[in-house]
């Protein structure tokens, strides 16, 4: 493992070693522990002083998004003292989001934050219930449960379940959405969605799609999303390579709308989150595009 070297990462975007398979000074097969729920434990070769002051090796979130990137070294390893130097530039040059929602995202982590100037942000901060985490999720467990943080190999197991081809398309990846959503309703007492995550709920899939798959096309390799679900990395070594600044809140958000129309089913206002469309509880109506602008308040896959 080679020596962290942020002002290096950031200098120019990603690029992919041929030999060694190093992303600007960090080798992204390092073998680190996959996660598994309950543990809670994942391999750091890296450990800041701010992580051994809080006595907690490592933190992670309910998104593999996040925790892929701090598990590559893009970010903290230990998930403390995330900053808008340190993530914005992973979110748009590696992630491939762009400029403006990559500067979104760390203004909705920031909100979060215990840190009274608000430049930064702990992974613990965002760690709340109805905030990042959600009932439904693709692959956790609900909080009614317990631990809502960690994978969930059961959880998952029933999203891939949808997945039958090589390549996923949104009739697919939407089945799946929809079938986590029916199975925490009817077996979660608490079951609940505020209108804005009903429709970040939506917009998880568009993401983990955009992000994973061609940039011009709803659709992804089954094995790529599977490896990044159940190993929390981004799949370099499937062939997978950055495209920097590529995916943007209309194409998400695009969509989103057609996932929508494949369900049936159209969330309330995710900007009024007392409002809930129609005057029913969990009745939906459609959103316009203006409404994006609410989208990143929370996503977690």
């Amino acid at each position: 493992m080679q020596i962290f070297q942020r002002s290096t990462l950031f200098a120019a975007v990603a690029t992919l070693a041929t030999a060694d398979t190093v992303i600007n000074g960090i080798d992204v097969n390092a073998d680190w522990k996959a996660p598994v729920a309950g543990d809670g434990q994942w391999r750091t070769p890296l450990l800041s002083i701010n992580a051994r002051a809080h006595l907690d090796p490592t933190v992670r979130t309910p998104c593999p998004l996040l925790n892929a990137i701090a598990n590559h070294g893009f970010v903290n390893r230990d998930g403390y003292n995330i900053t808008k130097d340190q993530l914005i530039p992973v979110l748009r040059d590696i992630v491939g989001f762009d400029q403006g929602l990559s500067e979104f995202l760390f203004e909705a982590g920031t909100s979060t934050t215990k840190n009274p100037n608000g430049s930064s942000f702990d992974f613990k901060d965002v760690n709340q219930h109805d905030l990042l985490e959600h009932d439904g999720s693709l692959s956790r467990s609900d909080y009614f449960f317990g631990d809502a943080v960690s994978f969930s190999p059961e959880a998952f197991a029933q999203t891939k379940s949808y997945f039958t081809t090589e390549k996923l398309d949104l009739q697919q990846t939407t089945a799946a959405h929809v079938s986590r959503m029916n199975t925490s309703n009817t077996t979660n007492p608490s079951f609940g969605l505020t209108p804005t995550g009903d429709f970040n709920s939506l917009g998880e899939t568009l993401l983990y799609m955009s992000v994973l798959g061609p940039k011009d096309k709803h659709e992804v390799d089954r094995e790529r999303v599977e490896y990044f679900f159940e190993q929390e990395r981004l799949p370099f070594v499937m062939g997978w390579k950055p495209e920097p600044n590529s995916i943007t809140g209309d194409f998400v958000e695009d969509g989103i709308h057609i996932m929508m129309n494949i369900t049936g089913r159209h969330p309330a206002d995710p900007g009024d989150d007392n409002n809930n469309g129609d005057g029913q509880s969990q009745k939906r109506h459609v959103v316009g595009k203006r409404h994006f602008s609410h989208f990143g308040k929370a996503f977690s896959l």
